[in-house]
């Protein structure tokens, strides 16, 4: 994963998401390098998940995307977010997916299934599925998937995977720390609520 990706004072630099290939092949040049050019201050919106699954979904073509986030009390990976026919996909996997899936892959039709997800993508007469692990160290916090049809230009959608992870994953980062502040001032606010009230009484008494 590029050095920096994951750290949320240091968002991925322009220049390094201009050496793409076709993507989504439809797609005039200057239109992708606009999503690509978003899709960098992403990760700092209001809805910064919903945002970027709108950018992967151009960007691709993909007729659907999917984000997995692990549970906070089960060794599963729960389905959180998704766009297009997203729920042609599980709506949890095991943790041995992660392990499965722990870099950026493809999957196509004709090829063996290695996971649960390369499963459902067969079973769905998906053309291809596309995934990408959601991690800045060796243990993944989620998963990115995408499905859609051919043509496809494997070396380019493999590194839109990994570009479209990493703002996620970014994005993610935010959020928690946005929460945590938020949760750090309520309290200190409660603190001195409290302080205030003391102070009162003693000057009553």
């Amino acid at each position: 994963m590029s050095e920096g990706v994951n750290d949320p004072s240091n968002p991925p630099r322009e220049d390094q998401i201009q050496q793409t290939g076709s993507g989504n092949a439809d797609q005039p040049a200057s239109r992708r390098q606009s999503l690509l050019a978003e899709l960098v201050f992403a990760p700092r919106l209001e809805k910064p998940v919903e945002k970027i699954l709108e950018i992967a979904s151009e960007l691709t073509g993909a007729r659907l995307v999917a984000v997995y986030l692990a549970d906070d009390h089960f060794p599963i990976f729960q389905r959180r977010a998704g766009k297009g026919s997203f729920d042609l996909l599980p709506e949890s996997l095991p943790v041995q997916e992660i392990v499965n899936l722990n870099k950026p892959q493809v999957w196509v039709m004709g090829k063996r299934p290695r996971s649960t997800l390369h499963r459902a993508a067969l079973a769905a007469n998906l053309p291809y599925l596309v995934s990408a692990p959601l991690s800045s160290t060796r243990n993944a916090s989620g998963l990115f998937a995408f499905c859609g049809e051919p043509p496809l230009d494997e070396g380019d959608m493999l590194f839109l995977a990994q570009l479209l992870s990493e703002s996620l994953l970014l994005a993610i980062q935010y959020q928690a720390l946005n929460s945590q502040v938020q949760s750090s001032q309520q309290t200190l606010q409660a603190r001195l609520l409290a302080a205030q009230a003391m102070e009162e009484q003693t000057r009553e008494g």
